[in-house]
């Protein structure tokens, strides 16, 4: 980066809690992870006489403003604006940025996507870029006005889980927040009224306790390694993850006894899970994550049956091939489907004193073709 004022943000993997975190008081598990070399999603800022977001890759070339982010419905635009909303309120006599943004190939492109998070890295290096050029460093901060960014662009309750992890640059342990006025806030519109209106709601959202939300950093044992990979041919945006989502919520709304019973259990074996990570008993974490997805399993059969559509978390096919790589494979601990599952990547754990990274990954590779399982492999650190 050659700007003082730019970012270079992390992807995620979320490991543990996919759906159990939408419940406040669940936990999850998210990775924070850089390509190889240590680039995430690059934004440098500089500060200008006039705000500005450039990217060659999202083709944009906008200039914020308050009259036209809701037109446009651009998310970056909503990252800023949401920020210097915030500023302008605490009467901060605020610079307007430009913003150049610089994507990383890890995070795929276009709708193929590969479940690493771009639109949770990209809206937190606007906010995170933003504040820096006005001398503001505060994570909690970045990940509050980045959560509300998201939330008012999309319309939808999010858990806040991907961009906590972008936010706080490392792994953490995440609990949502149970702060019920966020459950409305892209219902009122009088939120749009005027600038000053838009920017007080703003302030006093941030300002405001947000009972339940819990972020520790965790640092991965030298022990573990990752191997990700893109699923190929299977194509997943944010938009098809959201709607797995919103379909689970809806159910939780028809029957919400069985839905908590169900995400209850997953958390039961996920917490379970992140003590025997802790205490470096591989068994015991390979046996709960097994558990966990079996939960898992559970609600998509239970949601499909009730909605009568296809619901699809963990399909048959790559239950049977985790299965086999956790059998077969030498040295692997567990494996699941990330986040919201469906179908964009592919994650396992290593134990790297029974083997090394690459040796696991060509014998995996073997088994996905035996299986007709295209994988791309994509080279991470975790931090």
């Amino acid at each position: 980066m050659t700007s003082p004022y730019g970012v270079n943000i992390p992807g995620k993997i979320l490991f543990l809690g996919g759906y159990s975190v939408t419940m406040p008081g669940n936990i999850g598990l998210s990775f924070a992870v850089y390509d190889f070399l240590g680039n995430g999603m690059f934004v440098e800022a500089k500060r200008a006489e006039r705000a500005r977001i450039i990217s060659n890759t999202y083709s944009l070339d906008i200039f914020p403003s308050f009259s036209g982010f809701l037109a446009r419905k651009v998310l970056v635009e909503y990252a800023y604006i949401v920020s210097k909303a915030y500023l302008d309120a605490e009467n901060i006599s605020t610079h307007e940025v430009s913003c150049e943004i610089f994507h990383n190939e890890m995070f795929g492109k276009g709708r193929n996507k590969t479940g690493l998070g771009s639109s949770a890295a990209v809206t937190v290096g606007i906010v995170s870029s933003f504040l820096r050029a006005n001398d503001i460093y505060d994570a909690l901060l970045v990940n509050k006005l980045s959560q509300i960014a998201y939330m008012l662009y999309s319309g939808k309750l999010s858990s806040g889980y991907d961009i906590a992890t972008c936010a706080e640059g490392k792994t953490i342990l995440y609990m949502r927040s149970a702060l019920e006025v966020l459950s409305q806030l892209w219902k009122n519109k009088d939120i749009y009224s005027s600038y000053m209106s838009f920017a007080r709601k703003i302030h006093d959202l941030v300002c405001r306790e947000w009972n339940g939300m819990k972020i520790e950093r965790i640092k991965l044992s030298s022990e573990i390694g990752i191997v990700f990979y893109n699923i190929k041919n299977e194509m997943t945006d944010t938009r098809l993850s959201l709607s797995r989502v919103n379909s689970a919520v809806s159910m939780s709304e028809a029957n919400k006894n069985h839905y908590s019973m169900l995400l209850k259990r997953q958390d039961a074996y996920e917490r379970l899970a992140v003590q025997s990570m802790i205490a470096k008993d591989y068994a015991a974490l390979a046996n709960s994550v097994r558990s966990a997805r079996e939960v898992q399993r559970e609600l998509q059969d239970w949601v499909s049956k009730e909605t009568g559509e296809k619901f699809v978390i963990e399909d048959p096919k790559f239950t049977s091939f985790i299965n086999l790589v956790e059998e077969r494979v030498e040295g692997v601990i567990c494996g699941r489907l990330p986040g919201a599952g469906g179908g964009d990547g592919i994650v396992f754990l290593v134990d790297i004193k029974k083997k090394d990274l690459d040796s696991v990954d060509q014998e995996i590779q073997l088994l996905a073709r035996q299986r007709k399982i295209s994988l791309s492999r994509i080279l991470l650190k975790v931090v």
